[in-house]
């Protein structure tokens, strides 16, 4: 899905299995954002690999004329750069059919 924040364009992975938005740092680095909080947490992601969290960011994301204040997760090395779960779809009310 392509989304807009703070001006440039970006791609993200919609994840329904994901509860939580992740963001790569170099992404926040190329926005030019502090990140709100800073951290050293760790997340366990479903296939039992470890995400090393950084801080929380929230982002300004425009989906066409909408937009919305999401928080995202900070990681050094999330592939692809940025992941939108169950908060971001919640957010703007987004359904899936399957």
């Amino acid at each position: 899905m392509i989304v807009k924040c703070n001006d440039p364009y970006f791609s993200c992975l919609l994840d329904t299995g994901a509860r939580i938005n992740v963001i790569a740092i170099e992404e926040i680095n190329r926005l030019g954002i502090i990140p709100e909080k800073y951290s050293n947490e760790s997340i366990i992601c479903a296939n039992g690999s470890a995400l090393s969290i950084l801080g929380i960011v929230f982002l300004k994301i425009e989906i066409g004329e909408i937009y919305k204040i999401i928080k995202f997760y900070i990681d050094k090395k999330v592939s692809p750069s940025v992941i939108c779960g169950i908060e971001f779809l919640n957010a703007f009310k987004i359904h899936l059919k399957i």
